[in-house]
């Protein structure tokens, strides 16, 4: 059902581009969407609203950018919609708007992008979109990221505990400076214990003091110092 309604929205939206006399091109649907956003009336507006349900996920994309930056009322809830989207890049979009945008309502839907999205990069996106909302609520969700299996989205989760609130991942971050395979996410773990400076951590900082990379031994020497 979905599926079928999603269909008739694109039919609707392509007899209405074509309505508008615009091209059947991709690359010519998307600058019209900049050259609509240059002269934002509330006709053009409505015109780049029409291409939220183009055929073409970047068309969906570029579309939901211009009206973000556009400020429109409805910024955030269309942000939200479009961490849904089919398309991979949109999904990116979508969280990359939400970051911009740092609305707490949107929590709930950036934290199950966050552990759901297929995609590493949206959810590497999504987790600094929670960092940049910065809420209790939102640092919860970004704790449930730090098991992800991919490098980066770990290490956009641990930045935005570590920016916000770093005290509320301690067991993890102590098992991350013994124990995650990229030094990377070992210096920052060993930082972050560095900055909450609870003596019961000390013991983990002493024995990473060993860690065969050479940046991660000069992270958990400043985070003893810092202790």
């Amino acid at each position: 059902m979905r599926r079928h309604n999603r269909l008739i929205r694109i039919a609707a939206a392509a007899i209405l581009a074509a309505s508008l006399g615009c091209s059947d091109s991709p690359e010519e649907r998307r600058e019209e969407i900049y050259d609509l956003k240059s002269d934002a009336s509330p006709e053009n507006i409505q015109r780049i609203r029409a291409r939220l349900e183009d055929q073409d996920g970047e068309v969906r994309a570029y579309a939901l950018h211009a009206l973000v930056r556009l400020g429109v009322p409805d910024a955030t809830s269309l942000a939200i919609d479009g961490l849904s989207d089919s398309d991979s890049y949109a999904r990116k979009i979508a969280a990359r708007a939400l970051e911009d945008l740092a609305d707490p309502s949107a929590v709930a839907a950036l934290g199950r992008v966050v552990i759901e999205d297929e995609d590493y990069r949206v959810r590497e996106w999504a987790a600094e979109a929670l960092a940049a909302i910065g809420t209790g609520d939102a640092v919860v969700e970004l704790t449930r990221a730090l098991d992800d299996p991919v490098k980066e989205v770990r290490l956009a989760a641990v930045r935005g505990i570590v920016k916000r609130q770093p005290e509320a991942a301690v067991d993890t971050f102590v098992s991350m400076v013994l124990e995650d395979p990229e030094w990377e996410i070992r210096v920052q773990a060993a930082a972050a214990l560095g900055m909450i400076g609870r003596e019961d951590v000390i013991p983990a900082l002493e024995e990473a003091a060993n860690d065969p990379n050479e940046f991660v031994r000069a992270a958990v020497a400043g985070a003893l110092r810092a202790d």
